[in-house]
């Protein structure tokens, strides 16, 4: 959901004698934005590098909420999450122009998992596993990980024959597991903490 404010807004409103500061601009702005989050949906800052330039809307507003710059001209001279391009794009389909724009993150991605425009909000984690990124170990090798929660987990790994898992200790809230890598190179397995996924297990290749 963006906020579009152009110059054609300010024409408007000075035409019913209303002539917008620009901290009337940045409030009016942050209070849509409040608006639409609290209801869930996701937004963002449609601008120009003009209206940046001139202070339409204040540094603070700047940093807080993606930018979805107009910039025609070759890439963007502002830091910003979207580049429209263009306005005389064609789309089969589509009768007339349409805006060309540049995505530079994985929108959909954040939307969903962030619970945005009507996905349902992400729950909680009840644990804590201090391992998160694929790991490689030659057979033979060892592994350990640490999964923190105040409630037991089980931790499990996918693919047989590839890992061994054992639990070592558990000091307090934390749970040590050791794997060690018994498959064929190559091979790898996922390790699971409450069903869930949290890192690859690699065996090396010779």
């Amino acid at each position: 959901m963006g906020f579009d404010y152009e110059y054609d807004s300010i024409t408007y409103a000075q035409k019913h004698g209303v002539n917008p500061s620009n901290t009337l601009i940045d409030s009016m702005a942050r209070a849509f934005w409040d608006a639409m989050r609290a209801d869930g949906w996701f937004v963002n800052l449609y601008t120009n590098s003009d209206f940046i330039r001139s202070g339409r809307f204040s540094a603070a507003t700047m940093k807080q909420y993606d930018v979805w710059l107009a910039d025609y001209a070759g890439a963007p001279d502002y830091l910003c999450s979207i580049q429209q391009t263009g306005s005389a794009g064609v789309v089969p389909g589509i009768t007339g122009a349409v805006d060309t724009d540049v995505c530079f993150k994985d929108y959909p991605t954040i939307i969903r998992t962030g619970g945005y425009n009507g996905y349902p909000k992400p729950k909680a984690p009840v644990f804590k596993c201090d391992t998160t990124t694929d790991v490689t170990l030659a057979r033979g090798q060892a592994y350990q990980f640490k999964v923190t929660s105040k409630v037991a987990q089980t931790a499990s790994v996918g693919t047989q024959g590839v890992v061994t898992l054992r639990q070592r200790r558990k000091v307090g809230n934390d749970t040590y597991y050791s794997i060690v890598g018994i498959g064929r190179p190559g091979a790898a397995a996922g390790a699971y903490v409450g069903g869930v996924k949290q890192f690859i297990v690699h065996i090396k290749q010779k």
